[in-house]
């Protein structure tokens, strides 16, 4: 069940990609073709994260309703960190500074 749970967050994202082109007015292209592998492997890595800890909480005997509240509660910031620098690092390509840019626009 673990391993469902991890590949369920890709089409949940995925829905959220397609929301987002459609309410942007974007057309899927490589630059969001590169942005869907992005954000399918972060979130892959965040579920994998957020399921490891929570399991290691229930060999300790916690129940799994409080071992799912307190991975997320604790693996939260992590999680932000690394989607905020994700998104700081990724900024330039979606956004149009200089003439030329146009070819980087998802």
């Amino acid at each position: 069940i673990d391993s469902l749970i991890v590949v369920a967050t890709a089409p949940l994202g995925l829905i959220g990609v397609a929301l987002m082109l459609w309410v942007t007015g974007s057309s899927l292209n490589i630059q969001s073709c590169m942005g869907v592998l992005m954000l399918v492997g972060i979130s892959v890595s965040n579920a994998v994260l957020l399921v490891q800890f929570a399991n290691e909480q229930r060999e300790q005997g916690m129940p799994t309703h409080q071992a799912m509240m307190l991975a997320a509660r604790t693996r939260l910031r992590p999680i932000l960190m690394t989607t905020l620098a994700t998104i700081a690092g990724l900024l330039s390509l979606a956004v149009h500074f200089h003439p030329g840019d146009e070819m980087n626009l998802p």
